[in-house]
């Protein structure tokens, strides 16, 4: 038992010399990007939802605006991020106007990110993170007021590289490019009493980014 404590006690000593000595610094930051959406609608004819339709893209390019708060330690940073994008949107398939489809797209992400020391004010980096992503899908029929609406969360990842200058010891701008993939769903959409149709719906984007963070 003795050792067993004394075991503990050099462990939880060793534990806090080390993260006395392993400067931890709290950051937040915020970002404004401009994405080539790769946002794509299939809508099948019947409940099976085997013979999907043409490819519908839903508004190439958009917005989006990106809030984080972390910590970094060394050469190692790691945040929590929320995303929120422009709703993607487009007219029905025959381009009359009847239709209307809007994909809404938010997520949150764990991120990671290894910073290159060039021993200079810029500094390159590389990260990549994972979280889920909330799809809401809105088809409305014009013409007849119907309107259909649903959501569902799907797994989301993230992989880029970029780059910081720093302005000062706490405020620094920031520089890169991503892929981001916010995944695939399929909707039910009912068009008549115990009549369905599927509606596919997958969300990605290219995405180049810049803003400021902001170190305590």
């Amino acid at each position: 038992m003795k050792k067993t404590l004394l075991l503990a006690s050099v462990a939880a000593f060793a534990f806090a010399a080390n993260a006395n000595a392993l400067e931890v610094n709290p950051y937040v930051s915020a970002k404004l990007s401009y994405d080539w959406a790769k946002n794509e609608l299939k809508a099948s004819g019947d409940y099976s939802g085997e013979a999907y339709g043409e490819k519908l893209k839903l508004h190439k390019n958009i917005w989006g605006g990106h809030y984080a708060a972390g910590f970094k330690a060394k050469a190692v940073r790691a945040e929590v991020e929320w995303n929120h994008y422009q709703d993607a949107k487009k007219k029905d398939y025959s381009d009359e106007g009847k239709d209307r489809y809007r994909l809404q797209n938010n997520s949150l992400l764990l991120n990671a990110y290894y910073d290159i020391n060039t021993c200079t004010k810029w500094t390159p980096y590389v990260g990549v993170g994972m979280g889920v992503a909330m799809l809401k899908f809105t088809d409305k029929d014009v013409a007849s007021s119907d309107k259909y609406s649903d959501r569902t969360y799907n797994f989301a990842w993230q992989v880029g590289a970029g780059v910081a200058y720093d302005l000062t010891s706490h405020v620094a701008l920031d520089a890169g490019y991503r892929y981001i993939n916010a995944g695939s769903a399929v909707f039910d959409k009912e068009i008549e009493d115990g009549d369905f149709s599927k509606e596919k719906v997958r969300s990605a984007a290219h995405e180049i980014y810049l803003g400021a963070r902001y170190t305590f």
